[in-house]
C-alpha cells in the first residue's frame, strides 16, 4: 500500500484496499512514514484525497519519527496543489510547524528550490518563518544559498530576510560558505554584490573559509572567483587544525 501511494498508482491502491489491505492505509513504516506521507512526497493529490476519504484523514497532520508532517514533505517536494489541499482539509497549522531539527515547511521549500511554494506559505501565514533558524542555526537563506536557488535567495532578500545574508549558523558558516561549498557561483556573486563581500574571507568555527569550502567541493570556478575578488591570500590559509585548501581539495577528491 505504501509503495502504491508513493508511486501514485491509485488503481493498485484501491485494489489492495478491496482485497484485504484496508488497514494498511494508516500503517506506518519503521521510520514513521504512512501512505499519506508517501502520496504527499510523490505529489499525488488524487491518492491523498482517496486516502483521506477512506479512513486516513487523521494522517494529514501526523509526523514521522523525524517530525516531518505531510505538509513538510509536500513543501520539500514542491507540490503546491497538495500543500493547498492539506491546508484546506485540516493541516493549516502545519505551515509553521517545526520538525525534529527545528526546520519549518518554509525551510523545506527553500531547500528544494520551490519558489511558488515559498510564496504561498508566505501569503497564508508563514511570513515569519523566512528568518527563522532551525536547531542548527540555519535559516531559509542558508538553505537556499546552499542549494543554489538564486531566485529564492533574491525573493527572501526582498521580502524581509536581507539581514540573513551574513548570518552565521551554529558552526559559524555563512550563506557564502554554503554557496561556495555547493559550487553555486551565481549565488556567490549575488551575495557579494548585495552586502556579503566581507564574508569571502570569513572563517567559521573550524577556521574554514569559503576558499576551503570551494576547494573541498572541487568547484574550480568558485575558487578562481574568490581569488580574483579578494580571497587570494586564503589559498594557503590554515584552519584550526592546520588544514589548508590543498588539504581540503585532496580530501574532497
Amino acid at each position: 500500500m505504501a509503495r502504491g501511494c508513493y508511486k501514485g498508482e491509485l488503481n493498485v491502491c484501491k485494489w489492495l484496499y478491496d482485497n484485504g489491505a484496508a488497514e494498511d492505509i494508516t500503517k506506518a513504516g519503521n521510520e514513521g512514514y504512512t501512505p499519506m506521507h508517501g502520496a504527499c512526497l510523490g505529489g499525488h493529490l488524487s491518492v491523498c484525497q482517496w486516502l483521506f476519504e477512506v479512513g486516513a484523514a487523521g494522517d494529514i497532520t501526523k509526523a514521522n519519527n523525524d517530525g516531518y508532517t505531510p505538509m513538510h514533505i509536500a513543501c520539500e517536494g514542491g507540490h503546491l496543489s497538495v500543500c493547498q489541499w492539506l491546508f484546506e482539509v485540516g493541516a493549516a497549522a502545519d505551515i509553521t510547524k517545526a520538525n525534529g531539527i527545528g526546520s519549518t515547511p518554509m525551510h523545506e521549500a527553500c531547500k528544494g528550490g520551490h519558489l511558488l511554494v515559498c510564496q504561498w506559505l508566505f501569503e497564508v501565514g508563514a511570513a515569519g518563518d523566512i528568518t527563522k533558524a532551525n536547531n542548527y542555526g540555519n535559516t531559509p537563506v542558508h538553505w537556499a544559498c546552499g542549494g543554489g536557488h538564486l531566485l529564492i535567495c533574491q525573493w527572501l532578500f526582498e521580502v524581509g530576510a536581507a539581514g540573513d545574508i551574513t548570518k552565521t549558523d551554529d558552526e559559524g558558516d555563512t550563506p557564502m560558505h554554503k554557496a561556495c561549498y555547493g559550487g553555486h557561483l551565481s549565488v556567490c556573486q549575488w551575495l557579494f554584490e548585495v552586502g556579503a563581500a566581507g564574508d569571502i574571507t570569513k572563517a567559521d568555527n573550524f577556521g574554514f573559509t569559503p576558499m576551503h569550502m570551494a576547494c573541498k567541493g572541487g568547484h574550480l570556478s568558485v575558487c578562481q572567483w574568490l581569488s580574483e575578488v579578494g580571497a587570494a591570500g586564503d589559498i594557503t590559509r590554515a584552519g584550526n587544525h592546520g588544514l589548508t585548501p590543498m588539504h581540503a581539495a585532496c580530501y574532497g577528491g
